[in-house]
């Protein structure tokens, strides 16, 4: 999974988006005093990598983002999330990224093959991804498809259409995607 996410954010430095050069220093994490479930290697991996964006004065989350509309949280970040939204996270659901106005992919950790769900303040959490693991293979995708791109005005943009085929045929079993097809 390093590989992979690695790779990802080699590809977003090459595509010109703002995060590779303001990733934070990743940390090691073999357990979470805070978080009442084991840490599955997927997740441990992540923030070995990407511990969240690094800040600087001026930037907005178009700056940060990991995949359009959406960046990576630092683990402290993460933390913070995690309790604020006790209550209505489940306890096994470990925010990754955030849009930054209340909405947050989450991994399972409950389940072994870590899903990902798009958890929205105004709607039931959806499964997103199959996997940690998967939701960084896809991402890559999406780039090396171009799928993911740079606009002509200089925004980190996606073409949603082919976003949904892709990510529901590396996906299959996750349900968000079929909306959208």
């Amino acid at each position: 999974m390093k590989k992979e996410l690695t790779k990802l954010i080699d590809q977003l430095r090459q595509l010109g988006c703002g995060l590779p050069d303001r990733l934070a220093k990743g940390t090691k994490v073999t357990a979470l005093a805070w978080f009442p479930h084991p840490l599955p290697a997927q997740v441990r991996e992540w923030w070995e990598v990407a511990n969240g964006p690094v800040w600087r004065k001026g930037d907005v989350a178009e700056d940060v983002w990991l995949k359009p509309g959406f960046y990576p949280l630092s683990l402290d970040e993460a933390r913070e999330d995690f309790v604020d939204n006790a209550g209505r996270f489940a306890d096994s659901w470990l925010p990754i990224m955030t849009d930054g106005g209340g909405d947050f992919l989450v991994v399972d950790c409950a389940d072994e093959a870590c899903p990902i769900l798009l958890y929205q303040a105004d709607g039931a959490p959806e499964r997103t991804y199959d996997s940690l693991e998967l939701m960084v293979r896809t991402l890559s995708e999406c780039v090396a498809r171009k799928i993911f791109f740079i606009d002509a005005d200089g925004h980190f943009e996606t073409d949603d259409d082919s976003e949904a085929s892709i990510t529901s045929q590396l996906n299959p079993n996750s349900d968000y995607w079929a909306d959208f097809l």
